[in-house]
């Protein structure tokens, strides 16, 4: 089995088919090697949901949440690559047939749709990638 990432977090929301978690950024993911493909650099909290735990948790208790390096890395590419490439490709297409501002808003109206698109395929996503959770003694 591949690396996993790994974060530490306390249970705030229960519900019959998901359980939500609250971690907080450490200055120790600086040292992880996923970073990079995990998103959650820089401080501060992040919630994460989790379909179908498979265990019984309560609110207010400290869990492991993880995730497979592999599914940081196609969140990392859903999230900044791909409409990182978008927008290029858009500028670099359309920049000897239109104005300069024409290219900039077509473009990023381009990555706007792109985003829209994502957010309507959210639950399919949320399927792909599976986070498990640990209750911590």
């Amino acid at each position: 089995m591949g690396e996993r990432v790994e974060h530490d977090g306390v249970v705030t929301r229960v519900t019959g088919q998901s359980v939500t978690v609250t971690i907080e950024c450490q200055t120790a993911c600086e040292e992880c090697r996923a970073r990079e493909a995990c998103g959650i650099t820089g401080g501060g909290t992040r919630e994460i949901v989790v379909l179908h735990p498979g265990v019984e948790v309560a609110v207010g208790q400290r869990v492991t949440v993880r995730v497979g390096s592999g599914n940081a890395a196609r969140s990392a590419l859903l999230a900044y690559v791909l409409p990182s490439v978008l927008l290029v490709a858009m500028v670099a297409i359309l920049s000897p047939r239109l104005g300069e501002v024409m290219v900039a808003v077509i473009a990023l109206l381009s990555v706007a749709a792109y985003f829209f698109l994502i957010f309507l395929c959210r639950n399919a996503l949320a399927r792909t990638i599976k986070f498990t959770i640990t209750p911590r003694r």
